[in-house]
């Protein structure tokens, strides 16, 4: 939806496409409507049997519904402020006081800043999310850059890892670049005068991380290049996007 979204905003979807386009769009808006999770609020893709059922929320996924019902506002289309709202509470519900983010909750989490070395990822995400829905806090987003760029190593450890969610911090390997992208939207959220610095920072860090054959893959699977690939010219693309630059 968020794609569709921007190519439209773009003006890039061709007249005989726009029916389709803008028939996906509401197809995907309905379908988060639909699927959002009762009492809790948000998201969550490893939900029990019954989409009626109350689960915890999880902020990796919540963070980008997020920004797509926020996309989606702007263009004009029917997002209540009730859905907007209870989604903000979803996503601070799993956020504690030193910056640390669950990774899933159905009530305020439990503060536990020992865990944030795997979780700077879904904290840049949630950060950014909220600050796009007009909740921003600069001394969180400064921590969750700050940490992110501290502790990525954390996530480095289980990139191109067999398994998902393994201790200590059960960060599954397919986080490492989401996580990428959302610290390089987190830094152009930042003052003005802060971003250089943490931009050369940043792409320093990316470049360590490319293969040899010009791609970026956080997975075992040459399959997986694709998505990684993709994730990192979008955090690339960030700086140039906000500075207006080629």
């Amino acid at each position: 939806m968020r794609f569709l979204l921007a190519a439209k905003k773009a003006s890039a979807v061709s007249e005989t496409q726009n029916s389709a386009v803008d028939a996906a769009i509401a197809f995907y808006l309905d379908a988060l409507k639909a699927t959002e999770i009762p009492k809790v609020g948000g998201w969550q893709y490893a939900r029990g049997a019954g989409i009626e059922n109350a689960c915890a929320t999880s902020p990796f996924m919540t963070a980008p519904c997020l920004l797509a019902l926020v996309e989606a506002k702007e263009a004009g289309l029917e997002v209540s402020a009730e859905l907007l709202e209870r989604t903000i509470k979803a996503l601070e519900i799993t956020r504690g006081e030193s910056g640390f983010v669950a990774y899933n909750a159905d009530k305020p989490a439990r503060d536990n800043a020992g865990q944030i070395p795997g979780a700077v990822g879904r904290m840049c995400a949630l950060e950014v999310a909220l600050a796009r829905a007009g909740k921003a806090d600069l001394k969180r987003l400064q921590f969750a850059v700050k940490e992110f760029l501290e502790f990525w190593p954390e996530l480095e450890k289980r990139r191109k890892k067999q398994g998902t969610h393994l201790a200590p911090y059960g960060v599954a390997p397919y986080y490492f670049f989401y996580a990428f992208t959302n610290a390089a939207v987190a830094i152009e959220l930042l003052p003005e005068a802060d971003r250089p610095a943490l931009r050369v920072q940043f792409r320093e860090i990316l470049f360590k991380v490319r293969d040899n054959d010009g791609t970026w893959n956080d997975r075992v699977f040459p399959r997986s290049a694709s998505f990684g690939t993709a994730m990192s010219v979008l955090a690339l693309l960030e700086a140039a996007a906000s500075t207006k630059t080629p």
